[in-house]
Parts: C-alpha cells; structure tokens; sequence
C-alpha cells in the first residue's frame, strides 16, 4: 500500500487516480493498481498495487470547478431572493391568528406546525446570511 501526499489540498472537479510507470510502453498505467477510497482523503491519496515500480497519483485537472463573477452573482441573487422569502414567511406565521370556536386540541397541534415551521425558517434564513456574509471569505487561513 502506497500513502501519496498531495502538494495542495484537492479542489472540488479534480479527480485523483493511481497509476506506474510502464518502461515497456512508455506511459503512465493503471494496470494492477488502484485507489483505496476510504483510506484516500483530500491531502492523501492511498493506493494499492499487486507489483513494485515507479509509481505516482495523476491528477486529473478537467473538472475543476472556478469562481466567476456569473456564479458570486447568481448565489447573491437567490440567497437574497431566498433572504426575503424567509423574512416574509417568519412573519406570516408569527402573525397573531383570530380566534374563532375551534377545538382546542386542533388549536394546539397549529401552533406546534407553527413553531416548527418557524424554527426551520429561521435556521435557514441564518445559513443563507452566513452564505452570503462568507461567501468572499473562502481563501481565509484560520490558524489552530
């Protein structure tokens, strides 16, 4: 088993595979090897081989996901969007209700729906102003 320590942490769209130098054919092969997913992380790529030779993790570069004005637009709009949504809606259901002749029991399991839609508009509303409070902050090192 072979433990290979990435330079850079792994980008979202990047793809790691195991391969050995193959001086017959003269290319990277994979023949006889492969990644050990559970032991592999973003830091490290674990691979297991059934032979000994040059062996190296080839990076695969062609997804790779890039930031774009097009894409911090977008998120601003529809976390926005989604913002105002969850006001609105925080709103309407803390909204005090009339009153009539209903059964008690009734009366109390809305107000439990009630209660329970407002909790999760509210953890909503706080993941989308933490979104886009943080979303320019993501090449921030934190030291520990």
């Amino acid at each position: 088993m072979l433990r290979l320590k990435h330079k850079t942490k792994l980008r979202l769209g990047e793809e790691i595979s195991c391969r050995y130098w193959d001086f017959e054919r003269y290319l990277w092969s994979s023949k006889g090897c492969y990644k050990v997913e559970e032991e592999s992380d973003l830091f490290t790529t674990v691979c297991k081989c059934n032979h000994l030779t040059n062996f190296a993790a080839l990076m695969d570069m062609s997804g790779r996901e890039e930031n774009d004005d097009l894409k911090q637009k977008l998120t601003y709009f529809c976390s926005g969007l989604s913002i105002v949504g969850l006001i609105m809606t925080i709103i309407i259901i803390l909204k005090p209700k009339k009153v009539g002749k209903r059964d008690l029991r009734m009366e109390s399991n809305r107000k439990l729906r009630d209660i329970i839609a407002c909790n999760l508009c509210i953890c909503l509303l706080i993941v989308n102003i933490l979104v886009v409070s943080a979303l320019n902050r993501l090449d921030i090192k934190v030291k520990v």
